[in-house]
């Protein structure tokens, strides 16, 4: 390689020049500049960080010129000819570009040229030089002669001061002007020439201009070894001091008009070859100024191109560069030194490559990058040199402050017909910066200016320009190429990722290779026995552990289907395998297994599969050569169930799993921990957006870390320096400290392993779940410091707990540390669409209560990841069981529209709010990859509030959790956006609640969270509010059963002393009905299995249900019988009294059964009677029913007309039929058991009856029967009945139907056509109303075309209304004036028999004159409260006083829902939590009709001794006392509030 002629020594001469562009941004912006002290001794290196903070500072402010700025060239050993200027465009930096397009003087320059107008044009200074002995000097492209060395370093001279002359030339006044220098140094060392690409002209030797004061403090950046240097440099100093004031700071005394200053910028510019053609009002003084700066130019040139010469006994001198000095023995200096460009806020800063500095040298290769920046013409011809500025915000040593000096030049290049313009970027309103200059500053800069000469003679030939020999730059590029570089194909190298970690045809070569340092396997050291249960049993350890064991091995397969296999494991680790970092035993059987000590002691569950957790660590222990046992516990089943291929689609009962693995590894972990850094900056790599440098590096990080690993052959020290690349982009992440850096964090991570409890697979194995996963996380906790694990339902926690006691304490413990954080606050993570009010109440006063009584705490934070839409009165119930605020993600499951927010303020009927966040990432099972974090800040919808999200991670919905892996990847998510960047930056260590507590405190800061009123209505899943119906039903009557059995067991306890309130057997029921309430069982999405579980669960609740109400009542009378010839009574169980006809138990008669609350007397019907229902017969088929308020026509089983006789309004519009059979095609587009699509519509299906006939005939109930054949295999009998009116109550004709339903994927509907125009309808929800389009005019009301309701829906309008009632049913909809009851449906998955069977269905048409009021609500819980009637003796008085005790008056529109005994009253507290002193009974009262109510709670002082009223909450903490006198109290209620009420006795 060729030897750069330039002395490594060498260092060049530096000249501080003023950045003229900060200070005419100031002059003409009149912005102060940003205050930063210059270092002029020192060299700084700016960030890049920095520079971009910069820049961005300065195009705000407006202090970015339009500028161009210097790019290097270099001289050539040969003459060349300079091609014709007009054919040669000047090349211009990046930088120089970017600023010019937008430059507005050089638009209007270019506008003046495209439409003719005049055109200023600047002297043609496009020259080449060549520089040799002897050598041609091109001047122009038509110009050609030999010229002598003077000659041509005059020329050089002359060039330069043609360029000065130019600039002051166009600025008419312009003069230096002293300024504070407040941002920074600009450092210049220039060499024999000057470059701007376009014109390769050369100037003088290096400069050093410094301001008077600098130049006379004692200076470090130089020093002499002896007198005669000083004095030789001295005298340097002082001859070019002058010729420096000369040249830059000469004035014309007798400034001459605009007139002169035009003329003699014609006379260049005809010299020229041009013609102004526009007069301007800046103009030249070129004529009166060119012959005194070139004569001051030409002898500061021969003054330092003599310092190439030695002088005779020249001695070393200390030349210093970037504030270091160091002595150097004379050596030639080149005189001509390339130079590169880099640019920062405007200003030109230049520096060259000199290495003499160890400072310097260290920063080489981090400066090459600057070289980038070099204009295209110029890149291939120079080094790389570094670039160096003062750091932003760095003190000054030298002076504390900021010095004056002087602007010295500009220059400013842009394209304009091949020349250089200089005015673009300076402006025009020279007449006002001209009369801002005063006289006494320009005398003072005349002094202000020194030029010092930093260098020595050299001490063997002479310089360039003094005669000698040309000599070529030094640079580090090498001459000739070595070889041909391609660039990389982006998709091909990426797309070779995949074979480092893959298990593909690599595997045997990649990384996975490498993960183990040896295993064992024989029988001799892992020596297998199994026991098999019979009858899918489970038993327990200790039951499974006292049978014969019998001999098996690894390969064999086991089953079937929920079986469950016990295996006995003797263990012994071989000796080359004892001494190794880490030892593991690997268990993989593709389903799910649970570890336990040889004493019973669960250790951490197996997941085998896809979702894999195969290993457990080998205690230290093991390590003695040893026999060890211990054993595992198989389930016959993956952790998604038992489906094969498609996951919903019922499980075979004959599914085998073969033992894949049983073996004792050495693990190699620095190979595992590369796993996980190559995965994460390959992701890093994938995900990044393709235009970011972020993405690329990773990219070259990952195939650096592959070609280590190739080259060394896999061993295991390219896999150490694998890690160490690696670090250079993720940094080190091999501890908890990675969260430690202090930036602040924009992800929150935390752990959760979502159980359902029931799905694909029944609760026996959940109860195995809950164990292996959390057995798992508690591991965890003790191996990463770091997490955290979240998990809800109390249910889950009860039956660890109860079958676990070993781990719950453990798991006890965890929670104490506050690493394992209880949530949710209920009893399981419960639908909220289908269950009644005091059943969501009962899920969190249930939950609250045990969360409490176990682990010292309730929760904060309603946790409802996975429920399929969210009722409207949640938010209210959450703060009143003492929660504000709410986590779920479902709604990103919408298949519609987009639900718009991430954080929002959920508004509830009543007006209640709870602060909702719904994970961005929009899952509550991440597996923490690098996307995850970047979609927890990419997909957030509420940026405008709040910038954080949550990241839940772990696996779920059969259990699981977070995984070693999964914490490894996330501290590596930190660590990449520490060292890196771009990706959000994630957290771990925080809690749930954390995250809420930062949010609330946003909040009271002032932040306005957006809000969202009403239901979160779910999009999808439809078709749960019809599925299992045999289900829901059941879920009904317990509901009723249980309101029952709480009020006449609560009056039965404060009637009879003997009689104990039978509170945990009422809470026996509650936690089972709870239970079946969870959102994958109500909602009929389970496997078939879970519905035969829960009809035997609903079976044993019915059953001590019974019975507890029969001990109530005979608590209440005395020898109470239901023999046929005791007294028939009722009791009327609703806090309102009513009458209806009611049908006598084992009889046929019927029965005027009136009164309550409480007792009701019964009145049979005598033979002569008065007859209030007829029926009778039209025509053939049609029939009609009548009584004092309805006539009903039906024809063909269908109703054609309803009269109100009353209102003389018939209901049914012309030729449409109510209470006709319709019969839907149901094939979703996946999720059968679950969705109900809008297309199901197009497929409507009248059903015809075979026949219909008369079953009673009055008078006091008229009945008609239809039968209906659906198919071969499945038919409805419907009757109509209309009973005799009574008064002061609503009449409603009520429709039974018996079903035979065998049908597949089709849906069975009862349609309602009304005469009625309403675009709203109102659908009762728990404790309040929805109010729902009719219509579909957005996407948003087209999605509700199937939803929920209770007891009734209703479509009204001004002065009439038809509400539907239904015993059991909850789909329902109404479009336009049709409305639709759902009653059955026929999926095949995942209960391949779903609804199959016998139904039994009530519903009734309840017509009413006036707008929807009480009248339908009470009715509607009427028709689900039926009378109570038995036979037996009398009931004392004091008994009926009691059951009335309790009665609430005031408007109809408060309704007194629940009535029960105190939790903690000392007489029933089971003693879980800390008992109140006496009795007390809790009244439960909302108002039901959507506004403000008022009302009194009257109490008979006689038979209920109250003492005081107070209000309380749903946990039933003592609150506000109310007022309470003469055994009156009164509310008031806001709009479907909620109360609850205590009355203490």
């Amino acid at each position: 390689m060729e030897k750069p002629l330039r002395s490594k020594e060498t260092s060049p001469f530096e000249i501080y020049q003023d950045p003229i562009e900060l200070y005419l941004d100031r002059v003409q912006l009149n912005k102060p500049l940003p205050p930063t002290p210059r270092k002029p001794s020192s060299v700084y290196s700016l960030p890049r960080e920095d520079e971009r903070e910069i820049r961005q500072h300065r195009i705000q402010n407006g202090l970015l010129p339009s500028s161009v700025f210097l790019a290097p060239t270099t001289f050539r050993s040969s003459t060349s000819r300079l091609p014709d200027p007009a054919a040669v465009r000047p090349k211009l930096t990046r930088e120089a570009q970017t600023h010019a397009v937008s430059d507005p003087i050089i638009e209007r320059r270019r506008d003046q040229k495209e439409h003719g107008g005049a055109s200023t044009h600047l002297p043609n200074l496009q020259q080449e030089w060549s520089i040799d002995t002897g050598s041609t000097i091109g001047t122009t492209s038509e110009q050609n002669s030999f010229i002598s060395k003077a000659d041509m370093a005059k020329q050089h001279a002359d060039n330069y001061t043609s360029v000065l002359h130019t600039r002051s030339s166009i600025l008419p006044g312009f003069v230096s002007e002293e300024y504070h220098v407040t941002q920074h140094q600009v450092l210049s060392p220039m060499s024999s020439r000057i470059t701007n690409v376009a014109d390769q002209s050369l100037i003088p030797a290096p400069l050093h201009v410094m301001s008077q004061e600098e130049s006379e403090r004692p200076s470090s950046k130089f020093s002499s070894s002896s007198s005669e240097a000083g004095s030789h440099r001295d005298g340097i100093r002082n001859s070019l001091r002058g010729m420096a004031r000369k040249a830059f700071h000469h004035r014309t005394q007798s400034r001459t008009t605009d007139e002169t200053d035009w003329a003699a910028f014609d006379r260049f510019q005809e010299r020229r070859g041009s013609t102004p053609r526009r007069q301007s009002r800046i103009g030249s003084l070129v004529g009166q100024r060119r012959a005194s700066i070139q004569q001051s130019i030409a002898g500061m040139y021969d003054t330092l191109t003599s310092l190439t010469t030695p002088s005779k006994g020249a001695k070393p001198v200390a030349i210093v560069t970037g504030g270091s000095s160091k002595t150097h023995k004379p050596r030639i200096r080149s005189p001509a030194i390339p130079l590169t460009p880099y640019q920062i806020q405007g200003a030109k800063v230049w520096e060259t490559s000199s290495k003499s500095s160890k400072k310097t040298a260290k920063s080489e290769k981090a400066r090459s990058s600057a070289a980038s920046q070099v204009s295209p013409s110029s890149a291939n011809k120079t080094s790389p040199i570094r670039f160096s500025t003062p750091a932003y915000g760095t003190p000054r040593k030298e002076e504390k402050e900021p010095k004056t000096r002087s602007m010295v030049t500009r220059l400013t290049s842009v394209f304009q017909s091949g020349t250089v313009q200089m005015e673009s970027a300076v402006g025009l309103n020279t007449q006002r910066v001209q009369r801002t200059r005063s006289e006494k500053k320009r005398q003072e800069l005349k002094g202000k200016i020194k030029v010092i000469g930093l260098g020595e003679p050299s001490a063997t030939g002479s310089g360039a320009m003094g005669g000698g020999k040309p000599q070529t730059p030094s640079t580090s590029l090498p001459k000739l190429v070595a070889r041909p570089v391609g660039q990389q194909i982006h998709s091909i190298y990426k797309e070779r990722l995949g074979q480092f970690t893959s298990n593909g045809q690599y595997s045997s070569q990649n990384l996975l290779a490498a993960m183990y340092e040896g295993r064992a396997s024989d029988d001799e050291h892992v020596k297998l026995q199994v026991y098999s249960p019979p009858d899918l049993a489970r038993p327990t350890f200790e039951e499974a552990t006292s049978h014969e064991f019998k001999d098996t091995r690894a390969g064999a397969s086991f089953g079937p289907s929920w079986s469950t296999h016990w295996f006995k494991i003797d263990l012994k680790v071989p000796r080359h395998l004892q001494e190794k970092e880490r030892l593991e035993f690997l268990w993989d059987a593709d389903n799910e297994g649970l570890i336990w000590t040889e004493d019973g002691e669960p250790l951490q569950g197996l997941t085998g599969g896809g979702k894999r957790r195969i290993e457990w660590i080998l205690p230290d222990s093991f390590r003695d050569g040893k026999s060890h046992r211990f054993y595992i516990e198989m389930a016959c089943n993956d952790i998604m169930g038992n489906g094969i291929g498609d996951l919903i689609q019922p499980p075979p009962p004959n599914r085998y799993f073969q033992l894949k693995l049983a073996d004792i590894v050495a693990v190699n972990l620095e190979a595992r921990a590369l796993f996980v850094d190559f995965w994460i900056i390959g992701d890093a790599a994938r995900e990044f957006p393709e235009d970011s440098w972020e993405e690329h590096q990773a990219l070259q990080i990952c195939n650096e870390i592959m070609d280590t690993f190739i080259a060394g052959h896999g061993s295991q020290d390219s896999i150490i320096r694998g890690r160490e690349i690696a670090r250079k982009y993720i940094g080190n992440v091999d501890s908890s400290k990675v969260y430690e850096s202090g930036k602040e964090p924009h992800v929150y991570a935390i752990g959760h392993c979502h159980i359902d409890t029931t799905w694909l697979w029944p609760w026996a194995e959940t109860k195995r779940k809950i164990a292996r996963s959390w057995s798992n996380q508690c591991d965890l906790m003790d191996r990463y410091p770091e997490h955290r694990f979240t998990c809800s339902q109390a249910q889950q926690y009860k039956w660890l707990e109860a079958l676990y006691p070993k781990l719950y304490d453990r798991v006890k413990s965890k929670v104490k540390e506050g690493t394992f954080q209880p949530i949710g606050g209920s009893w399981v993570e419960h639908d909220t669409n289908l269950p009644g009010g005091e059943s969501l109440v009962r899920q969190f006063l249930y939950g609250q209560r045990y969360f409490e009584s176990r682990f010292g705490d309730r929760c904060k934070t309603f946790w409802l990841p996975d429920t399929f839409g969210y009722s409207s009165q949640l938010p209210q119930l959450c703060r009143l069981a003492g929660m504000g605020r709410f986590f779920t993600q479902k709604l990103s499951w919408n298949n519609i529209n987009t639900f718009p927010h991430t954080t929002f303020s959920w508004v509830s009927l009543d007006g209640s709010q709870v602060l909702c966040h719904m994970a961005p990432d929009e899952t509550y099972t991440a597996e923490a990859h690098f996307g995850d974090v970047s979609r927890s800040l990419s997909q957030h919808k509420s940026m405008d509030q709040d910038n954080t999200g949550l990241l839940v991670f772990g696996y779920g919905d059969g259990g699981g959790g977070p995984t070693s892996e999964m914490l490894e990847k996330l501290r590596r998510c930190r660590g990449l956006s520490d060292k890196t960047g771009r990706l959000p930056r994630v957290k771990m260590g925080d809690s749930v609640d954390d995250y809420f507590a930062r949010l609330e405190k946003k909040s009271e800061n002032g932040t306005e969270f957006v809000t969202w009123y009403g239901e979160l209505y779910l999009e999808l899943h439809r078709g749960t509010y019809t599925s299992e119906a045999n289900n829901k039903w059941n879920n009904r009557k317990c509901e009723i059963m249980l309101h029952d059995i709480e009020y006449l067991a609560t009056v039965a306890s404060l009637k009879n002393s003997k009689y104990q309130y039978p509170k945990e057997a009422i809470d026996d029921i509650w936690e089972d009905v709870l239970l079946c309430q969870f959102h994958d069982t109500i909602p009929g999405s389970s496997i078939e299995v879970v519905y035969r579980d829960c009809d035997e669960l609903y079976a044993k609740v019915f059953k001590a249900g019974g019975k507890l109400l029969e001990g109530a009542m005979s608590a209440l009378e005395s020898n109470a019988t239901l023999t046929h010839d005791s007294e028939l009574k009722a009791i009327n169980t609703l806090p309102w009294r009513r009458a209806e006809i009611a049908k006598v138990p084992d009889s046929e008669e019927y029965a005027l059964v009136s009164g309550g609350p409480g007792m009701a007397s019964v009145e049979t019907f005598s033979g002569t009677s008065k007859s209030t229902a007829s029926i009778r017969e039209l025509e053939d088929g049609v029939f009609q029913l009548s009584n004092e308020h309805f006539e009903v026509t039906v024809a063909n089983g269908a109703i054609t007309s309803l009269v109100d006789v009353s209102e003389d309004r018939e209901l049914i519009p012309k030729g449409q039929k109510a209470n006709q059979l319709v019969i839907f095609d149901d094939k979703p587009l996946y999720w059968q058991g679950w969705d109900v699509e809008v297309y199901h519509l197009d497929c409507r299906q009248e059903l015809r009856p075979s026949k219909s006939y008369v079953v009673e005939k009055g008078p006091h109930m008229v009945s008609l029967c239809t039968e209906t054949k659906v198919s071969e295999v499945s038919w409805v009998k419907t009757t109509i009945s209309l009973a005799a009116s009574v008064e002061g109550q609503p009449s409603y004709i009520e429709m039974a139907s018996e079903v035979e339903w065998r049908e597949t994927m089709k849906f069975l509907k009862v349609e309602f056509p009304v005469d009625i125009r309403n675009t709203e309808a109102s659908y009762e929800t728990q404790f309040g109303i929805n109010r729902r389009p009719t219509h579909y005019n957005t996407s948003w009301d087209m999605a509700k075309f199937e939803v929920c309701c209770h007891r009734w829906a209703d479509l009204s309008e001004a002065g009439y209304g038809v509400s539907i009632l239904n015993d059991s049913k909850y789909g329902f909809a109404t479009a336009g004036n049709l409305m639709r009851l759902s009653l059955l449906r026929a999926p095949k998955a995942p209960d391949g028999h779903a609804d199959m069977g016998h139904h039994y269905i009530r519903y009734a048409i309840l017509p009413h004159a006036g707008p929807l009021d009480h009248r339908t609500i009470r009715t509607a819980r009427n028709f689900n409260h039926p009378f109570k009637l038995f036979r037996g003796s009398s009931i004392p008085n004091a008994s009926v006083s009691l059951l009335n005790s309790i009665q609430l008056t005031g408007s109809p529109a408060l309704v007194l829902d629940t009535i029960k005994r105190g939790e903690d009253d000392e007489d029933i507290s089971r003693g879980e939590l800390p008992t109140r002193k006496g009795r007390s009974v809790i009244v439960r009262i909302y108002e039901s009709l959507g506004g403000k109510a008022r009302g009194c709670i009257c109490v008979d002082g006689d038979v209920l001794p109250v003492t005081k009223i107070s209000k309380v909450n749903l946990l039933e903490d003592e609150g506000k006392e109310m007022r309470f006198e003469d055994g009156k109290c009164k509310i008031e209620l806001r709009a479907f509030e909620v109360a609850t009420f205590r009355l203490q006795l």
